[in-house]
């Protein structure tokens, strides 16, 4: 995915480009305005789940978009950190005036959700847990549901 700030600072562009299934260039994107990006440091943040992608900036939703299924393949992932300069196209003059400039990058933070071969399911009411040892997409598939009653038996 990518996330940028134009000149304007009060708005940021985020986004991917993909290939389909017939290798053909697949893109979304999303504009979101009136974001204050030019004071302090701020964090955007991107959660790559598997069915979906959500945006965050400075801690607060921005979007979610379901993914594709060329995009639930992937993934290997990598991170590319960079200061673009140029303005927003080919067509943007650049200022001399305003070089040399800075990027400053407080910290990073990447991190892998650990799985360890249970699809789990939390009542948020009275926070029962029910763990599913494997998973079936074919027709009829079902969940068995085992509760431990304090028994020898159960």
């Amino acid at each position: 995915t990518i996330m940028e700030v134009f000149n304007s600072r009060s708005r940021f562009t985020y986004g991917f480009r993909y290939a389909n299934d017939q290798a053909t260039a697949e893109d979304e994107s999303y504009t979101a305005d009136n974001r204050e990006t030019s004071s302090g440091f701020h964090r955007f943040g991107v959660d790559w789940g598997y069915d979906q992608i959500t945006w965050y900036y400075d801690d607060q939703w921005v979007n979610t978009i379901a993914k594709s299924n060329e995009l639930k393949q992937v993934d290997n992932m990598c991170l590319v950190i960079s200061f673009g300069v140029g303005g927003k196209s080919k067509d943007t003059p650049i200022d001399p005036r305003a070089y040399p400039t800075l990027m400053s990058v407080d910290w990073i933070e990447m991190w892998q959700p650990k799985y360890d071969g249970f699809y789990k399911f939390e009542n948020t009411h009275n926070g029962f847990v029910m763990e599913i040892e494997s998973a079936s997409t074919t027709e009829r598939a079902r969940v068995m549901q085992w509760h431990d009653n304090g028994g020898d038996w159960q």
